[in-house]
């Protein structure tokens, strides 16, 4: 990363608390602080379509890794459908089904329910362990390195955006209801970022709900009765409402997008001016600001 080991391993151990984890910006004093600005910095957004939205210290540098792109990288889809079909054939699928339709049964705190699925999961045990040939352990080895090629690209794009010496400040509030400092849905993301780059932490509570300008609250906007969806996106819903019914029930009843934020400010004649703003745009862009 940096050009002196020695001085990247000091300032790694500088910015890690007792716990061996790396330290809030929310938290550094000045000291702290001013170094840091000394360093090429950038921030990051985590999220669920876009995994990683990325900007680097002077506003003007962007990097998005979306979840599609990744899917596309690691052949996740490709994989996935060639184990379907082979468990269609083999006639899998008929006799897994026997265990989904206990429900709750292996994560059930009642113990006649839990107790029901493990024995049933054992008397289907002998009939599945044969079907299960060592092609899907081709397949499964196959999608682990692909997955590992697609992680080291994110590292790849990283390092050619924004250099080898980037110090990373990684939003920790990406799913609602969360706690600080819990990522679930990036935390193997965050991992791969860890090991390739100095990681600090920033308390990204209502960095993407406040305008990074204005300071007022935005809104999600709403669907008008104009508004169209893309082929590829009406081709998805289609496949969701063969899948998940209920799903795709309540996606279709919310009227409002969630990645495109509306909000209400005045100019400087004192006019009200609405405007709309990316909310992952939004949000890498209040992180700068703290």
């Amino acid at each position: 990363m940096f050009k002196n080991k020695k001085i990247n391993q000091d300032i790694q151990k500088l910015f890690m608390n007792k716990s061996g984890e790396y330290m809030y910006v929310d938290d550094m004093d000045k000291e702290y602080l001013d170094l840091l600005n000394t360093l090429n910095w950038a921030v990051i957004d985590p999220g669920k379509k876009t995994l990683l939205k990325i900007l680097s210290k002077n506003g003007k540098t962007t990097l998005n890794v979306t979840n599609g792109q990744h899917m596309f990288r690691s052949k996740r889809l490709k994989y996935m459908t060639k184990r379907e079909n082979i468990k269609k054939k083999k006639g899998i699928c008929k006799i897994e089904d026997k265990l989904s339709k206990l429900g709750k049964g292996p994560t059930s705190c009642n113990y006649d329910d839990f107790k029901m699925y493990v024995k049933l999961k054992n008397e289907l045990y002998e009939s599945l362990k044969n079907l299960y040939s060592d092609e899907f352990l081709k397949l499964n080895w196959y999608a682990y390195l692909n997955t590992k090629r697609a992680d080291s690209a994110i590292v790849e794009d990283i390092k050619k955006k924004f250099g080898n010496d980037v110090v990373l400040i990684l939003g920790d509030w990406s799913m609602e209801g969360q706690t600080r400092g819990i990522n679930v849905g990036n935390k193997r993301l965050k991992n791969i970022l860890k090991k390739n780059f100095i990681t600090l932490n920033i308390d990204e509570f209502r960095t993407s709900k406040i305008h990074n300008i204005g300071n007022v609250i935005c809104e999600n906007l709403k669907k008008t009765k104009g508004y169209k969806l893309s082929e590829k996106t009406k081709e998805n819903l289609e496949k969701l409402k063969i899948k998940n019914p209920k799903k795709y029930e309540t996606i279709m009843k919310n009227d409002k997008i969630y990645s495109v934020l509306t909000y209400k400010i005045r100019d400087k004649n004192g006019k009200k001016i609405s405007s709309v703003v990316n909310r992952d745009n939004n949000s890498v862009k209040n992180m700068l600001r703290i």
